[in-house]
């Protein structure tokens, strides 16, 4: 009698059925799902309580009171690490408020995943998640080109030399394509945790019913590039893209210089008066807002549109005062005027024309040497949560 032959294991069974690159996507579908319940979870318990994140390699630490996606950015940013331990508490009480100032004083920093209570909204930051940014369509091309920086002129020539060309296209057929091998792989490697990226039926519904598009690059024949672009009024605007595979050489050699500029050149033959080139991250240290910033772009009226982090800061904590000195940061105050917090001077800080005058005040905060010095009281004022917040001018 045959001996009787054992079943595969699942994981030597999907190997060997399954394409690599298929086996690569649907891993990542799962980790996307999986994060996507960790995250629920963790947004259920904020109600009840409060989580202690606290860096494996440092004394940093801070208190986060909601979701995964309020958390991660600030591990990231205050603490320094992408893999931080946490420790949840309970607090049915309903004195969490006091408990909250009180670890903010231990802490630092508290991530509030909503709005405030009344009796914590004077003590609280408000930063946008993400800042819209757009450039306003010229009248002359060329005169807007030698109003660049010279690295971004000297790009734009040598992109004009190749053999990249852009092609519009409202095709259904590719929205498979587009996820799995541009924007999948772009999003989770550039942002990892932090991505936030369109579902296929979600880039479908743009395309059919708000008349969204494709913008694809391609080298010769090959896409290699490819993201969502609309028409909304008399903006044209620029939405989720990635470059083929998330290939590090394909963004290097200047793809995305090379789709800002084709979109630039497609909102002025549509008569369109702004390109929005989507939002940014409120940090003058991420590559992404600074990109932006050095085609001259300003950012919108509307800088609430993404949503806002709600923060409990104490100014005389240490980590806090080398946060704001790592980063300078967007604020909306409490007039709801957007700011720039920082503990460096204005002037000292190098920002395009058009970029600074998007800003309405700008924040230093003071050491608390200086403080002491100048008697700063560290509570509230009526435009912002401490007054060691110091309002100044650029010269």
């Amino acid at each position: 009698m045959p001996q009787a032959q054992l079943p595969p294991q699942p994981i030597a069974y999907l190997q060997s059925t399954i394409p690599t690159t298929q086996m690569t996507t649907l891993l990542i579908n799962s980790k996307i799902l999986l994060k996507r319940f960790s995250r629920k979870v963790e947004a259920t318990c904020g109600q009840f309580g409060y989580w202690t994140i606290q860096s494996n390699t440092t004394h940093r630490s801070f208190v986060s009171c909601g979701s995964t996606l309020e958390r991660l950015r600030f591990a990231r940013l205050f603490l320094q690490t992408n893999n931080p331990q946490r420790r949840f508490s309970l607090n049915l009480s309903r004195s969490l408020p006091k408990r909250l100032l009180a670890e903010n004083e231990l802490h630092g920093l508290t991530v509030l995943a909503n709005n405030p209570c009344p009796s914590l909204e004077h003590y609280t930051f408000k930063i946008p998640k993400f800042v819209p940014m757009h450039i306003a369509v010229p009248n002359d091309l060329n005169e807007f080109i030698e109003q660049l920086p010279q690295d971004r002129r000297q790009l734009l020539k040598r992109l004009r030399q190749t053999q990249l060309r852009a092609v519009f296209s409202s095709s259904l057929d590719f929205i498979p394509e587009f996820y799995k091998s541009f924007l999948l792989p772009s999003m989770h490697l550039t942002h990892g945790d932090e991505s936030v990226i369109l579902s296929p039926s979600k880039v479908k519904k743009e395309i059919v019913e708000q008349h969204a598009e494709f913008l694809q690059i391609f080298n010769d024949n090959q896409c290699i590039a490819a993201g969502l672009c609309k028409r909304s009024g008399s903006t044209f605007k620029l939405m989720q893209s990635g470059w083929l595979n998330g290939s590090n050489s394909i963004l290097k050699d200047g793809v995305q210089a090379f789709r800002i500029w084709t979109a630039l050149q497609h909102a002025k033959q549509l008569g369109c008066h702004t390109l929005d080139l989507g939002g940014s991250p409120p940090f003058l240290s991420d590559g992404v807002l600074n990109y932006k910033m050095r085609w001259n772009a300003s950012i919108s009226d509307s800088f609430e549109q993404f949503g806002s982090h709600f923060l409990l800061i104490d100014p005389q904590h240490t980590d806090v005062q080398s946060f704001f000195h790592r980063h300078p940061t967007l604020i909306i105050d409490h007039e709801g005027k957007l700011g720039l917090c920082s503990t460096s001077p204005p002037d000292s800080i190098k920002l395009k024309h058009t970029f600074s005058n998007s800003i309405a005040r700008f924040w230093r905060l003071a050491s608390p040497i200086e403080a002491l010095e100048k008697q700063l009281s560290i509570e509230p004022t009526p435009q912002i949560a401490s007054g060691w917040f110091l309002n100044e001018s650029r010269g």
